[in-house]
């Protein structure tokens, strides 16, 4: 009776949860074909966007010194693609998609769009379709405003305000009060990340976290005589990179850091709790500051003939 009331609920709830999961995801625009047309040049596209225009002309797309600009080329046409049906529809009142448009509202979907800025931007182009960006069809246009002005036209010149519009787990980790110094202007999520892809992931600017960490905190690369197995494997075992309540960016404070390993060796497996530690015969001080750190101070691993422990 049990097994088949388990398998009536599996069969019912699952269904459901696959359900809301799907609703959840943000869908995928198809991409849309464009009617045979000709170029009419810039002048044509001016009667008519005059505000996007004046916009652009203060842009380095517009630098028609530049050869590499779309100035330099077909301009309007260079990222819109050919205007002489979406002229003569406008003239005919006619509302049909007849040329690529960018950013959020776009009918276009997020490949269609950046494939447009790959034609020039191509030092993006290797790693830029396997981003979770792309997948997740978020394009070039979501970030950068092609008619707009500032460092690399950006949206938002501040990257925590631009990043954290969608990724607001991390943006809400570094109002934390153990963090990176993003949030005071010292560094930026593009310090670690390349939002254009490396082949990483998360997008991050070196082969793994570890390599990644180092870059800065280059006194934790080792060799070591005594290494610490997870801290060479990965800094983000115990550390949460983008923000935490406790120090150093740990994800849980000491003991009980330590303790999701150490659960049994050498000293008592008891978990280091308020009860088993301030109170009874024995009172430990374990809880106290630097818990564990009180003696395997170097937890990152030591190059002492005597630090097997991490004590010295």
């Amino acid at each position: 009776m049990r097994k088949r009331f388990g398998l009536i609920l599996f069969v019912a709830v699952v269904p459901a949860f696959l359900a809301l999961w799907a609703c959840s995801q943000k869908p995928i625009r198809t991409r849309i074909a464009l009617p045979d047309a000709t170029n009419i040049g810039s002048n044509k596209c001016i009667k008519c966007h005059q505000d996007q225009a004046n916009a652009i002309e203060k842009t380095r797309h517009w630098a028609k010194e530049d050869p590499r600009t779309p100035n330099a080329t077909n301009g309007c046409e260079s990222c819109h693609g050919p205007g002489s049906v979406h002229a003569q529809n406008r003239l005919d009142q006619k509302n049909d998609v007849d040329n690529i448009r960018f950013g959020d509202k776009s009918p276009f979907p997020a490949v269609q769009q950046s494939e447009q800025c790959l034609k020039c931007h191509t030092g993006q182009k290797s790693n830029w379709h396997v981003t979770k960006h792309i997948q997740n069809d978020v394009s070039c246009a979501n970030c950068h405003k092609i008619h707009g002005q500032g460092e690399k036209q950006l949206k938002n010149s501040n990257q925590l305000e631009l990043c954290g519009s969608c990724h607001k787990d991390k943006r809400l980790a570094m109002e934390k009060t153990s963090h990176h110094p993003v949030r005071e202007g010292k560094m930026g999520c593009t310090s670690c990340h390349d939002p254009h892809g490396t082949g990483s992931s998360p997008s991050i600017k070196a082969s793994s976290t570890n390599d990644l960490c180092y870059k800065c905190h280059t006194e934790k690369r080792g060799p070591q005589l005594f290494p610490h197995p997870p801290v060479a494997e990965d800094c983000a075992l115990c550390h949460n990179p983008h923000g935490s309540i406790y120090n150093k960016l740990l994800k849980v404070e000491p003991p009980y850091l330590c303790q999701r390993c150490h659960s049994n060796s050498r000293h008592p497996g008891t978990l280091y709790s308020a009860k088993d530690t301030f109170t009874g015969t024995t009172p430990s001080n374990r809880m106290f500051a630097g818990a564990c750190l009180h003696c395997h101070q170097r937890i990152h691993g030591s190059n002492h003939p005597s630090g097997k422990m991490y004590m010295r």
